[in-house]
């Protein structure tokens, strides 16, 4: 009887310990969440108000690669590699998360054309790794924490909650640990520290991703014939998206030393950039989502993002393909709807979610981020959206798990 008691008393002090470091996680993460949010909107201001420190891209990316370097952590801001962090339990270097702020923010500051919540989710990784160890909770247990962490993190720094929340276990280990008792627990984990990284959010001003408000209802049978063809071919960009990041990463790859690699990529954007004649691709690139919906976007504003974001993750400069996806999506989705007879807020959400949910293959965390960012007036578009983003994100882990066995 003893015994049985000291497992029951050992199991709830280590619930409690578990949420408590979740809750350390979240105000933590939510910390450094807002702090980047603020940081990163400072550069593209500077960036903005002096158009020529675009000239210093490619010397900004000597300075990431002498961070990355000294850091000792690869010579790739992954996102990835976090991801697979959580999904083996591995711990995140320490460093991760100063390197990953000051690379970011010079990215940023000089024009490369970068999301800023990858850089985000790779910071929460390593707050939530320290955590864990500082607190001694069991190695196997690491991942919990990492995932509460990216969506601490997440969350303070885009203030959309119940999206951190399952964009986390999704991106980590939901089509990839079996078993509901490790689902359960990430999820809260996960829950607990994106709750307490947005009132962290909130406290400090942080506005919600928002785009306006934009009616999105049903019109008609026509309507819908072309949203799923849109869908369709919103798929296909995303798939070519995903796969000219990774041969461009294999093409700067073949230039040896990471210095020249990413002093070259920087060379490429800044020439691009000026031929292009415009600044408009620099940074995430959120104002062309409001010019997507506003119809004041330019049919080919999908393409230059994408080959000036591809250019720029793919030698090694930091931030994120998230907000990237989305402005591809957005304005791809703008570009149909001068061809296509549908509605330009329809068409512009649709495709906006739809490369959302099929770059990062996190379907059910796009059907959330539709609810969150554009409310529940395009429910049936949303569950368009998610049947195929699901079926490709299905058969993808599956394919990838043949490759790994």
């Amino acid at each position: 009887m003893k015994d049985n008691s000291a497992n029951k008393d050992n199991f709830w002090y280590q619930v409690l310990m578990t949420i408590l470091t979740c809750i350390i996680i979240g105000i933590v993460g939510g910390l450094f969440g807002a702090a980047f949010h603020y940081l990163l909107d400072f550069a593209n201001y500077v960036r903005c108000s002096l158009p020529f420190v675009i000239y210093f891209l490619p010397l900004g990316g000597l300075l990431i690669a002498l961070l990355f370097k000294k850091a000792k952590i690869g010579e790739y801001f992954n996102t990835e590699k976090v991801y697979n962090d959580a999904k083996k339990s591995e711990k995140v270097s320490f460093w991760l998360a100063p390197v990953i702020y000051l690379s970011s923010f010079i990215t940023h500051i000089f024009g490369g054309s970068a999301g800023r919540e990858g850089a985000s989710i790779a910071i929460g990784g390593s707050i939530g790794s320290d955590f864990a160890r500082l607190f001694k909770h069991p190695n196997e247990k690491r991942y919990l924490f990492i995932i509460a962490g990216m969506s601490a993190t997440f969350s303070g720094i885009l203030a959309v909650p119940m999206t951190a929340v399952i964009f986390s276990i999704e991106a980590t280990i939901l089509y990839k640990k079996k078993g509901f008792t490790s689902n359960a627990l990430a999820f809260l984990c996960s829950s607990v520290s994106s709750l307490f990284g947005y009132l962290i959010a909130i406290i400090l001003r942080v506005e919600p991703l928002s785009y306006g408000k934009i009616s999105l209802n049903f019109i008609d049978f026509k309507t819908i014939m072309l949203t799923i063809l849109l869908i369709f071919i919103a798929i296909i960009i995303s798939i070519v998206f995903k796969l000219m990041i990774h041969h461009f990463r294999n093409f700067y790859n073949k230039i040896g030393n990471f210095y020249l690699r990413i002093f070259s990529g920087g060379v490429f954007v800044v020439c691009i950039t000026l031929l292009i004649g415009s600044q408009r691709y620099s940074g995430a690139g959120n104002e062309l989502i409001f010019q997507s919906f506003s119809g004041s976007a330019e049919p080919y504003d999908f393409i230059l993002k994408l080959i000036l974001t591809v250019l720029t993750m793919g030698c090694g400069f930091c931030g994120g393909e998230m907000i990237p996806a989305m402005v591809i999506g957005a304005t791809f989705g703008f570009a149909l709807s001068t061809i296509l007879p549908i509605p330009i807020e329809i068409a512009v959400c649709v495709s906006l979610i739809t490369v959302f949910s099929v770059f990062m293959r996190t379907p059910v965390a796009g059907f959330i981020l539709a609810f969150e960012v554009f409310g529940i007036s395009g429910w049936i578009y949303y569950i368009l959206i998610f049947i195929p983003a699901l079926a490709y994100t299905l058969l993808v882990s599956k394919f990838n798990k043949k490759i790994e066995a």
